[in-house]
């Protein structure tokens, strides 16, 4: 489980490269929706994918 509140946006353009989004959620995990990412309005809440493992699973979770 990851100890920081992750991210359910699924209209978002980097969903698939952020942490909080991609990484697994615990039992009692906080789940919430970010602001928009958009051209004018990046996310401050993006967090970098820490390792390849992830970024692996990140790939199978777009073919599906």
């Amino acid at each position: 489980m990851v100890d920081f509140a992750m991210c359910d946006n699924k209209t978002c353009r980097k969903r698939y490269d952020c942490y909080r989004y991609t990484a697994t959620p615990g039992y009692w995990q906080s789940m919430t929706i970010f602001g928009p990412d958009t051209d004018k309005i990046p996310c401050s809440h993006f967090k970098e994918i820490p390792n390849e493992t992830i970024r692996s699973r990140r790939n199978s979770q777009r073919d599906s």
